[in-house]
């Protein structure tokens, strides 16, 4: 084709749309250019370049960018309107797209939604903006479809960026196969877009979003919703995913802060005045678990400069999210064998409202081989603010390592908990973390522990709590339940509250010890909510041992002081037959004769039975088929922990005239 006599704008119109990698044969590209003047419908053929979108056509918003203010709307979606893609790639200023009130706006190629310039080593100031507003909804669904929002430039430098603002639209539904933000991850469309890749998202007003990948391995250069990953070149940009004021998120993986790069997720500011809510969930959403969360992870590749930096800070707004494994700070993967990692990664979580449930957290993963081991720590932090509640059902792992270099050494993991509530199943610490920075801090809080918090061998190294409420679990071999370097109290008290499932000892009483420490900062803790399986309960500071010791005075179960006696004498004598007992009341009383309960009333025999559910009971005007020998008469009382048989009684009543005694 000669182009030499069509006009520039036109030519390089053409020149992108060449770049741009087809989603479907039967498309055609449909390019935006705003010829018409005022009137700025999509329905309007003069505004487009190609004839007006139908079903199937890819839309490209190209040119140098209609309007310099964002709040400028240049095109409108005036009917709902299927097409096959979506794609922004303006130089500079900014594409507004007001979709109109009711109207639905549904993309359903493979092509998907694109922000960015299509291509390889965009120029390092390039600038891509994007506004989608209005009272109406962006649909996008195609499961085989990536969501991209990527600027990038080859020489890894610059302030380029592509942004994607839907904060000012109604409601936005994505059904994708992956959504990558600042990420070359494998798949993206278009592909090439260079190193250094950065970009920023901002959700709508209301989001339902479904990203269905699932990669055979976590260290995939693909993930579900991928924030920040730089797969080539030197350490790329930060990039953001803003959420709205009602989110719900059904995902297989997600990473914030990956390979070479800075992410961060977190509400909108434009959100955050109206207690914003993001609900994350697996794949089928429900009770379903996001299977792989990671924040600060570089992933499958390593660099001798790039680190992987990650936040999601939920600070603003609740969260609910149910999550399989997470990771917070991890280093490259064991199998990799290339440069040293010589910075360190680092992952961080905030929260204050809501509850996030996850079976395995890492704080702090150094997985590298020796030879391959980072020069830098690892770390992973965590904290756990106001009315937020925390739960790690199987186990929350402090500083992982497996090297001995000095940077691996220094990897740690904190968990800082303020005026929250946090219930995990059980903490270890790595063999190999020397790192006096492992921290669990309490402020105003509540921490339950269900099983051990650390070892003897590997103890944590800081524990430091303030007017808060320590949950330990006891167990009937008198083991110890926290193992903790240095012990730091402050505050008017702390509490520690024992688990309510009743625990009993062969002999009372017992004491043992209930954390052990190295060292102690102040000792200001008392017991709280005692379950009855441990009245009378105190805590002791054993010095010598170093240790926080449990001391029970009593056994809770029913035990018997004095047992019944027996007895012998003539008809018509009253007989009782009493028992003293002590433990935890109330304890309830059944006497029994050759093992059959005793009921109050009369025998049949001549006799009455009286007091058969107390500790006396009383027969009168027995007659000698009263009579019982072994297994005699014998009580069974019993509280809430346990019952105790006593000792078997013998009633003799003669059958005729006793002898008389003489003394």
């Amino acid at each position: 084709m000669n182009t030499t006599c069509l006009p520039i704008k036109i030519v390089r119109i053409l020149a992108l749309c060449l770049a741009i990698v087809t989603t479907t044969a039967s498309s055609a590209t449909i390019v935006w250019n705003g010829a018409s003047g005022s009137d700025i419908n999509w329905s309007t053929p003069g505004n487009w370049t190609g004839g007006v979108p139908p079903s199937a056509d890819d839309v490209k918003f190209f040119d140098s960018g209609a309007v310099a203010t964002v709040s400028n709307v240049n095109n409108i979606v005036d009917a709902t309107l299927t097409i096959g893609s979506l794609a922004y790639g303006n130089t500079n200023n900014n594409h507004t797209t007001l979709i109109a009130n009711s109207a639905i706006l549904s993309v359903t190629n493979t092509g998907s939604v694109f922000v960015g310039t299509p291509g390889t080593g965009s120029p390092t100031t390039q600038q891509v903006n994007a506004t989608v507003t209005g009272n109406g909804t962006l649909v996008v669904s195609n499961l085989s479809a990536n969501f991209v929002v990527n600027q990038g430039d080859v020489s890894g430098t610059g302030t380029q960026r592509s942004t994607l603002d839907m904060t000012g639209l109604n409601s936005f539904s994505g059904s994708v196969r992956n959504i990558f933000v600042g990420s070359t991850g494998a798949g993206t469309v278009p592909t090439a877009n260079g190193a250094a890749v950065t970009g920023t998202l901002l959700l709508a007003k209301t989001n339902v979003i479904t990203a269905v990948f699932s990669p055979a391995n976590v260290h995939s250069t693909s993930l579900g919703i991928d924030v920040g990953y730089n797969g080539a070149g030197t350490q790329g940009g930060a990039d953001f995913l803003y959420l709205g004021q009602a989110n719900t998120i059904n995902v297989d993986t997600i990473s914030i802060g990956r390979c070479k790069a800075v992410g961060v997720m977190a509400f909108a500011s434009f959100f955050t005045n109206n207690n914003p809510t993001a609900i994350f969930r697996g794949t089928n959403g429900g009770s379903t678990r996001v299977s792989y969360w990671t924040v600060g992870d570089m992933g499958p590749r390593g660099s001798g400069s790039g680190v992987a930096l990650g936040t999601n800070d939920f600070t603003y707004g609740s969260v609910d999210a149910m999550v399989d494994t997470m990771i917070l700070g991890q280093d490259p993967v064991s199998t990799d064998t290339t440069v040293l990692n010589g910075a360190a990664c680092n992952g961080i979580l905030k929260f204050n409202a809501g509850i996030i449930d996850v079976n395995t957290l890492v704080l702090g993963s150094q997985q590298s081989t020796a030879a391959r081991a980072s020069a830098q720590p690892v770390i992973g932090r965590i904290f756990i603010n106001g009315n937020a509640t925390f739960k790690v059902n199987t186990v929350l792992k402090m500083g992982f390592t497996v090297a001995t270099t000095t940077g691996a050494l220094g990897t740690f993991g904190q968990l800082g908990v303020t005026n929250g509530t946090a219930f995990i199943n059980r903490i270890t610490v790595a063999t190999n973390t020397v790192s006096a920075n492992n921290l669990i801090s309490l402020t105003n809080s509540t921490f339950i522990v269900s099983n051990a918090l650390a070892t003897s061998s590997i103890p944590l190294t800081n524990f430091f709590t303030a007017n808060s409420l320590l949950g330990l679990t006891i167990t009937s071999d008198a083991a110890t339940k926290a193992f903790v370097g240095t012990l730091t109290t402050a505050g008017s008290t702390n509490l520690i509250q024992l688990g309510s499932t009743p625990v009993f000892f062969g002999s009372y009483p017992v004491q043992f010890a209930l954390v052990r420490y190295a060292s102690l900062n102040a000792f200001n803790f008392g017991l709280t909510n005692l379950p009855g399986w441990a009245v009378g309960a105190s805590l002791s500071n054993n010095v010598a041992n170093k240790s926080i010791d449990l001391v029970l005075p009593s056994d809770p179960r029913p035990v018997i002081s004095v047992q019944p006696a027996s007895y012998s004498g003539n008809p018509g004598d009253n007989v009782t037959f009493s028992v003293t007992a002590g433990g935890v009341a109330p304890l309830s009383y059944q006497w029994r004769t050759n093992d059959v309960n005793i009921s109050d009333g009369p025998t049949g025999n001549g006799s009455t039975n009286f007091g058969s559910t107390t500790a006396v009971l009383g027969v009168t005007n027995a007659q000698p088929a009263d009579s019982v020998s072994a297994p005699g008469y014998t009580v069974v009382i019993t509280n809430l922990y346990g019952s105790v048989t006593s000792s078997p009684a013998v009633l003799t009543i003669s059958a005729g005239d006793i002898a008389p005694t003489i003394t």
